[in-house]
């Protein structure tokens, strides 16, 4: 993995855009069980962060992203069928 980024201020919240989202990070309520990574000027708390939930949630978030490819489709298929069995 490559990084590419620089923190200022700080991040409220991390979501996987999947679906209608995946959230991964929710300062307001996550800040009762853990602490802040992103306030680390660095970013090397965040970096370390955001590799460890990618590690653990990546897979989820793929599986996540792939069912709803896959319910789209399906959508779409069925929405296909039933326009073509209005026109005969």
């Amino acid at each position: 993995m490559t990084w590419h980024f620089g923190i200022s201020g700080t991040c409220s919240l991390v979501l996987a855009k999947v679906g209608r989202g995946i959230e991964l990070w929710n300062r307001d309520s996550m800040m009762a069980y853990r602490e802040d990574p992103f306030l680390d000027s660095s970013g090397s708390t965040a970096r370390k962060w955001l590799t460890d939930v990618l590690h653990k949630c990546l897979p989820d978030v793929e599986r996540a992203s792939n069912l709803h490819r896959l319910k789209q489709r399906r959508h779409l298929a069925h929405t296909h069928r039933q326009g073509s069995k209005q026109k005969h």
